[in-house]
């Protein structure tokens, strides 16, 4: 094994050969179980059986694993063909040669400057824009724009048309995004369940409080046939305030969870797999160890099963499957989540059925291991037989010990700034350490993202009275200095605004997460209708709860110092997280365990309503 982590705590493994997605991920051990019988007449399981849903395709040697692409979530989900365009009012020719030609023939003119708009002015003519080109046909604007013959043109839901364009709350200087609003969405945020008002809409759409904003607001609702007022008969804003992600546009919730996947990828699944096994070794008797491997085998089915019922639920995600989604279980969730909190759950099933695949490989290596030994037919041998597990080595220094600048400087406050996911101005507290971290690897901000992801405007003077602020507190950055990391969504948050957007997805999955039908759903695929189906299943999900549990509390040992939450003592091996904690901002580490724990409950609740009797 090559070393997963430099001298400084990074991660230096190569994540093509355990990648966190992989359309085609196949598994080695699979062949040898997939044939168990059950001796006859044995009312008791003496050795695991697969389900035999499970048995339908036979299994291939596991092929080296891809890097994560946010294109292709899962394996199940279809390759699109991308659209290819042969230029702006441009004659589709039979043959490439043509268009070469006419885009060589084609007059090209020169730019030119326009003056600067005045305040306001740009928006107003956004919109107009979008008023007129909206009342064409489409078929007008299809003329106007020739397709090669293998592109695909999205199919829009029923009113469908933008609203309007609303500049992304998660943008720093040089990443600014700007995401498009639809009717439908609008419809969905004033109507059940969140019955979003007038005075809430607006700030969302990112309108001043300015006289005449609210009549032009309402003059567009009315344009498009939309009622501006809300029904909130049965709404209690005290019993269901608005929370951090009532503040997220749909697209933009898209896009944050699929920054996560991506910074997903600097979770080692193999060291906290590792963890676990030595963690199950010192726990279980040498007699028990086999049922553990064969245990942790039937639990990965498990997280197969789930993750199928969510793949089947989603269609592939919120833009492809929207309506599928509204459809399923999940309609409730996801709407106030505003399709978050589904692009989550797709996130972290694939991600815990990986974990389940790495924990039981590392089981049967060590199984494998001590049968091979000389003295493998005495089993209290194990107690002393040392297991050969390569963890990531402690880096030198004191990163997996409470930073003494960090945890004397987390009182001491840097700048109280304006929430981005709020609607009411809430306000939260920078502290000395958080920038002490945000400037340290593995972001290394320089000075004009740090700026912008303070809200300070970018000007000269901003900019020295940042420098000069830091300098005060014996923070120095280099003048020129790069940063450090690719810049996301995340970049903008701060570590309280993101440990607030944790809690209130894991509080959103207590109150609307279906657990009952995911249950239902799992235990009608295990299809268990004999004794030994049934004992079968119950092992199956009794198991992947069980390794949920362990894998909560594991989480829970290697958490890290965010915003003002310092641990007492730190983990030695805290610093596998240290990555996925630093560049979420302890977004990434909270939402894990949230997500490990409500699979825990599916999966017992799954065990628990199974049948004590055949069918």
């Amino acid at each position: 094994m090559y070393p997963m982590f430099n001298n400084d705590g990074q991660p230096i493994m190569d994540n093509a050969a355990m990648a966190f997605m992989s359309p085609g991920m196949q598994y080695p051990w699979f062949p040898p179980y997939a044939g168990m019988t059950m001796p006859p007449g044995t009312p008791q399981q003496q050795q695991y059986q697969m389900p035999q849903i499970y048995q339908q395709q036979p299994m291939i040697e596991r092929k080296p694993l891809q890097q994560l692409d946010n294109n292709q979530m899962h394996q199940m989900q279809p390759q699109q063909p991308q659209p290819t365009f042969t230029g702006q009012c441009m004659p589709a020719g039979p043959s490439q040669n043509s268009l070469l030609s006419a885009m060589t023939d084609a007059e090209i003119t020169p730019p030119t400057k326009k003056a600067p708009a005045k305040r306001g002015q740009k928006r107003k003519q956004v919109e107009d824009q979008q008023e007129d080109g909206q009342q064409e046909t489409s078929s007008a604007s299809l003329g106007a724009l020739a397709v090669s013959a293998n592109a695909t043109i999205p199919q829009f839901p029923v009113n469908n048309e933008v609203f309007c364009r609303v500049a992304g709350r998660l943008c720093v200087v040089g990443a600014q995004k700007t995401y498009h609003v639809t009717v439908d969405e609008i419809v969905r945020r004033i109507k059940q369940p969140e019955c979003m008002n007038r005075s809430h809409l607006g700030p969302l759409l990112k309108r001043g409080k300015v006289k005449g904003c609210g009549d032009d607001l309402l003059e567009m609702l009315a344009k498009r046939g939309v009622s501006g007022e809300a029904d909130t008969r049965n709404v209690s804003r005290k019993q269901r305030p608005l929370l951090t992600f009532s503040c997220f546009m749909e697209e933009e919730a898209v896009n944050f969870a699929a920054d996560h996947r991506e910074l997903a990828n600097n979770l080692s699944l193999e060291a906290l797999a590792r963890l676990l096994v030595l963690q199950t070794l010192q726990l279980v008797s040498p007699m028990e160890f086999p049922s553990r491997v064969e245990q942790a085998k039937a639990a990965f089915f498990a997280t197969e099963s789930l993750k199928a019922i969510v793949e089947q639920w989603t269609d592939g995600g919120w833009t492809s499957g929207m309506e599928t989604i509204l459809a399923s279980p999940l309609k409730e969730f996801a709407l106030y989540t505003h399709a978050l909190g589904v692009e989550e759950l797709r996130t972290m099933a694939v991600l815990y059925s990986k974990f389940v695949f790495c924990f039981a490989q590392e089981l049967e290596n060590q199984y494998a291991r001590f049968c091979a030994h000389p003295h493998a037919g005495h089993f209290m041998q194990m107690n002393t037989f040392p297991p050969d597990l390569e963890l990531p080595a402690i880096p030198p220094g004191h990163l997996h010990e409470p930073d003494l600048e960090e945890e004397s400087a987390v009182s001491h406050s840097f700048e109280t700034i304006n929430g981005r996911l709020t609607l009411q101005n809430k306000k939260y507290n920078v502290t000395v350490g958080e920038v002490y971290r945000r400037v340290r690897a593995p972001e290394s901000l320089n000075l004009s993202i740090l700026g912008s992801q303070l809200r300070k405007g970018k000007s000269k003077d901003n900019c020295n009275s940042l420098r000069d602020l830091l300098k005060s507190h014996g923070i120095n950055i280099d003048q020129g200095r790069r940063k450090g990391a690719k810049i996301t969504a995340f970049t903008a948050l701060t570590e309280g605004e993101a440990l607030e957007l944790a809690e209130d997805m894991n509080s959103e999955m207590s109150r609307t997460f279906p657990i009952n039908s995911l249950c239902d759903d799992l235990i009608a695929r295990a299809n268990a209708r004999t004794l030994p189906e049934i004992v079968n299943a119950k092992t199956m999900f009794s198991s992947a709860g069980h390794i949920a549990g362990l894998l909560s509390g594991q989480l829970f040992k290697l958490r890290l110092p965010v915003a003002e939450r310092i641990p007492h003592t730190i983990n030695a091996h805290a610093h596998i997280m240290q990555s996925y904690s630093l560049l979420t901002h302890g977004y990434g580490p909270d939402a894990l365990i949230s997500w490990v724990n409500k699979f825990q409950t599916i999966f017992d609740g799954a065990a628990a309503s199974l049948p004590m009797s055949p069918m």
